[in-house]
């Protein structure tokens, strides 16, 4: 029986699988702390008058998640055929940069909010840069086939996902947590930007994003070479 391929050995990948996981685990923990916050910021941007659960503020709602919702559809690949080339660290930094200029506009910038107009502008420029920056998860699950593949993908997505439903379920309860104690404002200000930040600066200093961009290129220049070969005219000698 042929042994198991180094590779495919889930311990290979062990020791590069928290340098991805803690990072990923924060940026979803600040994710989810936006869902319960975010209908509440609703209210800066409607005009004097409306009511904050009347159809208006449902037609605001939904129209935010269908911008990010249609942008991730077309940028999503884009960002994942991009780290081919240049590697998983550039691409996912500024995935990062975006989500970070997302919560400066997602944020009302004083006590009594912006005027209606202004926020609202805000809050879609918000949702369009959330929809370019939504790549980070998806770039994270690719750093993780660059590891390890196989057999070993099993074992480490069953880990991962394991993570990832902690940290949807701690953010909208620290999230209320905010709520309960503090006024909407300050929970927006206190929600995403501390773990954001954590998580751009574990990414940066990540040595894992170093060896798959080193094995993106060799792979890519091997593929170059086979292709060449591949469409060689010369007929081969004998």
């Amino acid at each position: 029986m042929a042994s198991m391929d180094a590779k495919d050995d889930p311990s290979h990948a062990k020791p590069a699988l928290p340098l991805l996981l803690a990072p990923a685990a924060l940026y979803l923990f600040s994710v989810s702390l936006l869902f319960p916050i975010f209908p509440s910021l609703l209210k800066f941007a409607l005009p004097a008058g409306v009511p904050e659960r009347g159809a208006e503020t449902t037609a605001l709602y939904g129209l935010l998640q269908q911008i990010k919702a249609v942008l991730d559809l077309f940028t999503l690949p884009v960002l994942g055929r991009v780290s081919d080339y240049v590697g998983r660290k550039p691409v996912t930094l500024w995935c990062l940069v975006l989500a970070l200029l997302q919560l400066l506009l997602i944020t009302p910038p004083s006590r009594t909010g912006a005027a209606p107009e202004t926020y609202h502008a805000c809050l879609v420029a918000s949702r369009v840069l959330g929809g370019m920056s939504d790549g980070v998860l998806v770039l994270l699950f690719a750093s993780l086939t660059d590891v390890a593949d196989g057999a070993a993908l099993p074992v480490l997505f069953g880990r991962v996902g394991l993570v990832f439903g902690c940290a949807f379920t701690l953010g909208p309860l620290t999230a209320a947590l905010l709520l309960a104690r503090t006024e909407t404002l300050l929970a927006a200000r206190r929600s995403r930007l501390p773990t954001s930040l954590t998580a751009q600066f574990l990414l940066s200093f990540s040595p894992v994003y170093q060896l798959q961009q080193a094995r993106g290129r060799a792979g890519l220049a091997h593929t170059v070479s086979h292709n060449r070969e591949d469409t060689d005219p010369r007929p081969h000698q004998v």
